[in-house]
């Protein structure tokens, strides 16, 4: 019998880099990364709160919250993070969840009140906080913001939470607090792939935690996965999904995308030593081709691209409204280093933590960069965001932004289409299944010269560890070296 790896290895090798090369998608490892927002942060200016928030209307808004404390740096980890807290008591997470608490008052009282679309609560570990405390954030959320009855609330949730006397306190607290969706990162079923991200727990320990948290009734189980970790190979990476969407585990959705580097990451480091040690662009190919076909095998849904979804229901709405829907504002970050995008900017929250401490006790909002949007740009971002989805329709963005996609990007899509990387016919544009696969580099090229411009020449003059590097969630102005 055929395995799902050997059929995605033959699709794989009928792809033919070199002329996706001359069509201009070339893939490196060391280049890429997924588009999180536009523009990048490399293209941003330093902003304040009076600007950010002049002539708001909108108060309906998707809301994610940041808390950065850790147990351990996982290898693959770039994000903020701290590790200088002991335990949830340590006076470095009292103070940071007040500041918390005072930053979403202040955002209720100069936004003319908030209404949440959802809630996300990422990390970081948030499950490192105690029991009283994730019930007193979110108590504190429900007094300031109007929280629907049923709307999607995620928690960050770590498998070492299973060797912790207090898991089943938490798990009651996360459910007294409304959260619906527990997503657990940095998943991988291999013990052996699982020490090289530094993670600190087994297989065994996330199979459990998946259990467990079905069996307490948390209604959506999403797992993050990473494609070309060291040691990772089609088939241990083929039977961590087969075990994660079969009878054991069942999990509602997941994302799985190919692994990104930045310099200031443990696994950076390594790559440059033991180049040898990790999947070749070739077998990154391969391992999202097995993706793709053994959650279809499954009878799981995609979209957008990389994300997974046993049902309908267990699509996550923030994420398609970000993707989809044609709306320039509505997320709103709180915390250090969070992002969001509201009032038409794209922007950034300081991500120094002692900083954040002293902006918010002097009550003023922690707003770092930001870049106020021009119809040109949302044009841009909509058509990007929309292909990473499941394609775009043409007409509605005209009618939205003045613009012809046709008449914009001739030159573009007909070089694509011929490559066989994209499809245009007159209502829709999307990306074809060899598409999605480079759905990063063809994003690419249908960035403003303008940002594209400003973000080459901040890379050009900023340290690769610099956190304007660090947190540009984008191929654009991305530098490592």
């Amino acid at each position: 019998m055929v395995s799902v790896s050997d059929v995605a290895r033959e699709e794989a090798r009928r792809i033919d880099l070199d002329s996706l090369k001359t069509a201009g998608i070339e893939r490196t490892i060391e280049g890429f990364y997924i588009l999180g927002n536009y523009p990048p942060l490399t293209a941003m200016d330093d902003y304040d709160e009076e600007d950010l928030l002049a002539g708001n209307t909108q108060n309906e808004l998707d809301v994610y919250m940041h808390f950065q404390f850790c147990e351990q740096l996982c290898s693959f980890c770039h994000f903020y993070m701290d590790q200088s807290a002991r335990n949830s008591d340590d006076s470095k997470v009292t103070r940071y969840l007040e500041n918390l608490k005072k930053e979403v008052s202040m955002l209720n009282e100069r936004m003319g009140g908030v209404k949440a679309r959802s809630i996300y609560v990422g990390g970081g570990t948030p499950s490192f906080m105690s029991a009283e405390q994730i019930r007193d954030l979110f108590a504190h959320v429900r007094r300031e913001f109007i929280v629907p009855e049923g709307i999607t609330i995620t928690f960050d949730v770590h498998p070492e939470i299973m060797r912790s006397v207090y898991r089943e306190e938490k798990f009651d607290a996360l459910k007294q607090a409304g959260v619906n969706r527990i997503s657990i990162g940095g998943v991988d079923l291999d013990d052996k792939v699982l020490r090289y991200q530094n993670r600190g727990h087994t297989a065994k320990e996330t199979v459990e935690l998946i259990q467990a948290l079905k069996l307490s009734g948390f209604s959506h189980v999403v797992t993050d996965l990473m494609m070309g970790i060291p040691h990772q190979t089609a088939e241990n990476w083929e039977r961590t999904i087969e075990i994660l969407t079969g009878d054991t585990c069942q999990i509602d959705s997941a994302m799985t995308f190919p692994l990104m580097f930045k310099a200031s990451q443990p696994l950076w480091a390594r790559y440059q030593r033991r180049t040898k040690e990790f999947p070749t662009i070739e077998e990154r190919i391969v391992l999202q081709l097995i993706a793709m076909n053994k959650f279809a095998e499954a009878g799981y849904s995609s979209g957008p691209i990389y994300y997974f979804n046993r049902g309908q229901e267990h699509m996550n709405d923030q994420q398609l409204r970000k993707f989809e829907t044609l709306d320039e504002t509505g997320l709103l970050p709180i915390g250090v280093s969070s992002f969001g995008f509201i009032n038409g900017c794209q922007y950034f929250n300081t991500p120094d933590i002692a900083e954040y401490n002293a902006i918010v006790e002097s009550g003023r909002l922690p707003v770092w960069r930001a870049a106020k949007l021009t119809a040109r740009q949302n044009f841009e971002r909509a058509v990007m965001f929309g292909m990473k989805s499941r394609g775009i329709n043409k007409k509605a963005v005209e009618k939205k932004y003045g613009l012809n996609v046709d008449r914009e990007y001739a030159d573009v899509i007909r070089r694509f289409e011929d490559a066989g990387l994209l499809e245009s016919r007159q209502e829709y544009l999307r990306l074809t299944r060899s598409g999605e696969l480079f759905a990063e580099e063809v994003c690419n090229h249908f960035v403003g010269e303008d940002v594209r411009r400003k973000a080459e020449r901040t890379a050009a003059v900023t340290d690769p560890k610099h956190p304007i590097q660090r947190y540009n969630y984008n191929m654009i102005g991305h530098r490592l070296q």
